[in-house]
């Protein structure tokens, strides 16, 4: 019996182990490799800051499903708008895809594509009543700093969206202190 409680012993050792330097790395222990050009993000929290310093957006990059997908939990600073994308490996299809939910009643559905220092990304927008389709660019622009534009298919034509810079922030957090209530117009 006793050799047996040491050998169970042995075998947890063994796999705690082998599961600290995934953990360390931020990596789950059975990532998908067609997520490894995003996996630097995973387990980071990034923020931007609007031309005054006031905090713009916050990100919130976690593995999920056992390194199948990431999940990117993103908030305006300002705490009114908010919205989860769910980034995973299209088989049918070899690309990247991903879905938005947003707190604004509406959602998107894209594909990305890996391009030289980062991603560009396309996607349909269902819900929402003027813009029908996303398109964005996302570049690591220097050490730790990720720079992102879109541009947005409203009413029939395209338009500049946002731009932000992130950076990875100990004290940025997710705000959802703001939100409109539903049912009511604001």
């Amino acid at each position: 019996m006793v050799r047996f409680v040491i050998f169970l012993l042995g075998v947890a050792a063994l796999v705690v182990a082998t599961l600290i330097p995934a953990a360390a790395n931020n990596e789950p222990p059975s990532m998908d490799p067609n997520l490894g050009p995003l996996a630097p993000f995973v387990g980071r929290t990034l923020a931007a800051y609007g031309p005054n310093g006031e905090l713009a957006d916050v990100q919130v990059w976690r593995w999920r499903i056992g390194g199948r997908a990431i999940e990117i939990e993103h908030t305006l600073g300002s705490g009114a708008y908010g919205g989860v994308t769910l980034i995973y490996w299209d088989q049918a299809n070899e690309t990247l895809a991903y879905t938005y939910v947003t707190t604004g009643g509406f959602r998107t559905e894209g594909v990305m594509s890996v391009v030289e220092g980062g991603y560009e990304a396309r996607e349909a927008v269902t819900g929402h009543p003027t813009i029908t389709e996303v398109a964005s660019t996302s570049i690591l622009t220097g050490d730790d700093e990720w720079t992102t534009s879109s541009r947005y298919f409203d009413n029939g034509d395209w338009v500049d969206g946002h731009s932000f810079v992130y950076r990875p922030s100990d004290s940025a957090a997710l705000n959802y202190n703001n939100l409109p209530v539903p049912g009511e117009s604001g």
